[in-house]
């Protein structure tokens, strides 16, 4: 699939589906799984399989998943190329089908540029370009803390709070107490999902996690391949081999 980019100041959503080699039916449900995927991890995939399930249990026929590997971020600067973590994205999604959740890497972020904007704007423009779609954004608990300092940088202000104007959102729990939680947790848009811990014994007897879902995180990867380590019980397989092969060929994660 080619990877189009287009200027932030002229971004205009592309037309086409993410997978340009899957047939575009008439109306469908995309939950929106975007991260740095630097590099993902079982993490990732749990959220995906919670907010499949969610949909399931609410009779929502087929929901998809768009993994979302994002271009660029104003909190912290991937560490590998948007190329090679798109590449990662697919491998994740190959092994998510396995499981039953029907997902594909998405380049979208990179053909709207938008990203650059924030995700709000991305959003709109990615809801305009396909009219048919119902989508779900999935994030976790963090992120939706901070939504009242959302903005698009081109614009005054910010925009978080108008992110229910574009879809619903599924938020993963944080394990641990972490405070009250602000009033847009209760937004009649917003669907609290179990926490991660719920899929520990899951994960373990699939796919030989080793602790705790709640507590992966891909700086703790990307520190173990720092040390020459190769951290088992975190990625899938197939993950492990691509990023191993990466490491060899001089990359650094």
């Amino acid at each position: 699939m080619s990877m189009r980019s287009t200027g932030v100041d002229n971004a205009e959503p592309c037309a086409e589906r993410p997978n340009s080699e899957d047939p575009l039916p008439s109306a469908r449900t995309v939950v929106c799984l975007g991260a740095s995927f630097d590099p993902p991890h079982f993490g990732h995939a749990a959220m995906a399989c919670l907010a499949v399930r969610a949909l399931k249990n609410e009779a929502t026929p087929a929901p998809e998943v768009w993994l979302l590997p994002s271009l660029s971020r104003w909190d912290k600067v991937p560490t590998a190329p948007f190329s090679v973590r798109f590449q990662w994205c697919e491998t994740l999604a190959q092994e998510l089908r396995k499981d039953g959740v029907q997902a594909i890497a998405s380049s979208a972020e990179h053909d709207f540029s938008s990203v650059f904007r924030g995700t709000v704007t991305f959003l709109k423009a990615l809801r305009a370009s396909h009219p048919t779609v119902t989508f779900v954004f999935l994030c976790g608990e963090d992120a939706l803390r901070s939504l009242d300092s959302w903005r698009d940088p081109l614009e005054k202000g910010t925009n978080g709070l108008s992110l229910f104007e574009e879809c619903r959102v599924f938020v993963v729990p944080r394990g641990g107490a972490q405070g009250p939680r602000p009033p847009w947790f209760t937004h009649p848009r917003v669907t609290l999902l179990p926490d991660l811990g719920t899929l520990d014994g899951e994960f373990k007897t699939k796919h030989g996690l080793v602790g705790s879902l709640t507590s992966l995180a891909s700086t703790n990867i990307r520190m173990a391949y720092a040390r020459q380590e190769t951290p088992r019980g975190f990625l899938y397989a197939a993950l492990e081999e691509a990023i191993a092969l990466h490491a060899k060929q001089g990359w650094s994660v």
